[in-house]
């Protein structure tokens, strides 16, 4: 076992490494830690998350034809592809992440809690300087004594703005250690988005309706209906709070800057108003952790059918796209049983256009607000209203403000990773026996941030020119 893995185990233990437990617990580490395992990790977990959105359950073409295959569906069930981010397969790939950045975490908090305690670890450090230095520096003994090398070699850590400490037999010199405890909590920070993640999409439910002006829906299951999505550990955790869209602006302007359609959407709780606010792409409404995104507004048609032979009537709820305005169909019953296909059409000017059965558009009547369209003898379709209505996404997740604070923590973690010099130093001064008497050398051992690589040599020849023998550089030259 390496000097390095010794004191990583040291770190953890708080002392010697003996047992067998403590050996396998390094190696299972030392898996979890690879680069080449979080690699394999993150570049699954993308390809996994493009295809659950290629994928999506009840919109996507392309779900609805593979699910249609016998062979093919069984294996979009199996894969959980109907619910793919709360699928055991997505929770397993999002927990091996979160182990694997987790080990590397926790060694990089064990690094950046030596140097924040360089003393207490200084066992560690003697035992490597002594075995496994990675460089000695031979000491000119004409001129130096033990404690003249060490306040000589200190002189020259403080010109590399170092911290010299002194623990026993070895000098440390520590520069900021902040560094490295940014990129600890980086990683830490990365642990945090995916458990969260992961376990934010068993807790949390969305679903959409929509919303016409002056219509009024409960945060309740029922509301939702068949677009509704919702984690195991939702229940009937649902707010049951009040929505209510009390204007579409179907040119919204806000600070300048044109929004396009736009709903004001009004959320209360009984007869108390908790907020009112404009919702547009990159601006939903948010109440806690409620969130209410508007996902387009669109042309809506309400209509009412009548029979000369009743009071009663039947309502016609239709929704256009809002950029073609194409015709939308509805079946029409009659008393025998029989079924005429009715089609609505928006001609523009607040009018509609009705088609019935294969009815040519040569004698197609038209209809506005208010007036009624014959769609056969005794059964007449009046327009009731022309308007618009929004298309409402309501998503609650507890873990949206928490994934926010954990990316804040990432982006101040790496900016002190990236941007904080990191350099520690290690040194003992040994005895050597090349002859009568002891001749002393320095034994050193370094870390440092990957973009200093200049570092180790200019620190070596710093020391060779404070306390180095001119002699033995002489040889090596000549060797």
């Amino acid at each position: 076992m390496g000097h390095q893995a010794r004191c990583f185990l040291y770190i953890l233990s708080d002392g010697p490494v003996r047992s067998t437990r403590r050996a396998i617990t390094l190696k299972l580490l030392r898996v979890l830690r690879s680069r080449r395992l979080a690699i394999v990790l993150l570049v699954g977990l993308t390809l996994y998350s493009w295809v659950a959105t290629w994928l999506t359950p009840g919109q996507a073409p392309a779900f609805m034809a593979l699910t249609e295959d016998q062979f093919l569906g069984r294996v979009v069930t199996l894969l959980g592809f109907e619910r793919p981010f709360s699928s055991p397969l997505f929770l397993v790939v999002i927990a091996l992440v979160a182990l694997s950045t987790a080990a590397c975490a926790w060694e990089r908090s064990a690094v950046a809690w030596r140097d924040l305690r360089p003393s207490k670890f200084a066992r560690c450090s003697a035992e490597g300087l002594v075995n496994s230095p990675q460089y000695v520096v031979a000491v000119d003994n004409r001129a130096f004594d033990a404690d003249s090398v060490a306040t000589a070699a200190s002189a020259v850590l403080g010109r590399f703005r170092l911290q010299p400490r002194s623990s026993g037999d070895v000098i440390i010199g520590v520069g900021q250690p902040y560094g490295v405890a940014g990129s600890a909590l980086f990683h830490w920070a990365l642990v945090g988005v995916f458990v969260l993640a992961g376990f934010g999409h068993l807790a949390r439910y969305e679903g959409y309706t929509n919303m016409s002006v002056g219509k009024t829906v409960r945060d309740v299951e029922d509301t939702y209906g068949s677009t509704l999505t919702k984690g195991v550990f939702v229940g009937d955790g649902f707010s049951g709070l009040t929505l209510r869209v009390t204007e579409i602006d179907l040119g919204l302007e806000d600070q300048g800057v044109d929004r396009g359609p736009a709903p004001l959407v009004l959320l209360s709780d009984g007869n108390r108003e908790l907020k009112r606010q404009w919702v547009y792409p990159n601006n939903p409404l948010r109440y806690g952790s409620l969130v209410v995104h508007n996902t387009g507004v669109r042309p809506v048609f309400f209509g009412s059918i009548r029979s000369d032979d009743s009071s009663a009537s039947e309502q016609v709820l239709l929704y256009f796209d809002f950029e073609s305005k194409d015709p939308r169909e509805f079946v029409l019953t009659d008393a025998s049983g029989g079924s005429t296909t009715v089609a609505v059409a928006p001609i523009g000017g607040q009018r509609v256009a009705v088609l019935v059965g294969d009815r040519s558009t040569a004698d197609t009547p038209t209809a506005g607000v208010g007036e009624s369209v014959e769609l056969s003898p005794g059964q007449r379709l009046t327009v009731d209203d022309l308007t618009y209505a929004a298309q409402l996404q309501v998503v609650d997740d507890w873990t949206v403000p928490w994934l926010y604070a954990m990316f804040v923590l990432g982006i101040l973690g790496v900016s002190a990773a990236v941007f904080i010099p990191t350099r520690t130093v290690w040194m003992t001064i040994v005895e050597t026996k090349e002859g009568m008497p002891a001749v002393l050398a320095l034994n050193v051992r370094y870390r440092y941030r990957r973009n200093d690589p200049a570092f180790p040599r200019q620190l070596q020849e710093a020391l060779t020119r404070a306390i180095g023998d001119p002699s033995a550089t002489q040889r090596e030259d000549s060797q």
